[in-house]
């Protein structure tokens, strides 16, 4: 039980910063075997590109998570607790849909991918390994907006609003920290 509370709050933010480690390390090496060695890897433009477009997937979920995506909230803050928290709910519906689409479609170029047996040229593994971050991203963020919807649903029943109240004592204690 212990490693999946660890999982549910550490996976995402884990996966990214082995996978900026790993861009880090690959373009050390690409710059060491540059200018020390006087040749270069063939390999390092696939890899950080490759562990660049997973990196940008699953920031999805990630954000979502910690609630740090991208959002106008100027309408929900005038609206009383009960009606804020039946539009959130709404909007995590709204994600829901919006991340099982493009999941839907992920999971089409994925196998038309692997259909046409496309290969990194370099590294020697199929693009579908590099095109399944799409749809590890979209299905963890379907999770992740379950599970901000969950939070959502029981505020509506408290009449609080935890995402929002979250938010603001963050932000305010940025605020008085610097």
């Amino acid at each position: 039980m212990r490693i999946l509370k660890w999982l549910n709050k550490y996976f995402e933010e884990t996966l990214l910063v082995s996978l900026l480690g790993v861009i880090f390390l690959t373009m050390l090496a690409q710059i060491f075997a540059r200018y020390v060695l006087g040749g270069s890897l063939l390999w390092s433009d696939e890899l950080t590109r490759s562990c660049w477009v997973w990196v940008a997937f699953m920031s999805i979920p990630y954000c979502i998570l910690n609630n740090r995506h991208l959002k106008v909230d100027t309408v929900t803050e005038l609206l009383p607790g009960k009606i804020r928290n039946v539009l959130l709910v709404m909007i995590q519906i709204y994600l829901i849909a919006l991340w099982g689409y493009l999941l839907y479609g992920s999971v089409n170029v994925v196998k038309s991918v692997i259909m046409g047996n496309q290969m990194l040229v370099t590294l020697k593994i199929s693009l579908a390994y590099v095109y399944g971050a799409a749809i590890a991203g979209f299905a963890f963020g379907i999770f992740r907006t379950f599970q901000q919807l969950l939070i959502c649903v029981k505020d509506i029943g408290r009449g609080t609003s935890s995402l929002v109240d979250a938010q603001k004592e963050e932000i305010e204690e940025a605020m008085e920290a610097s």
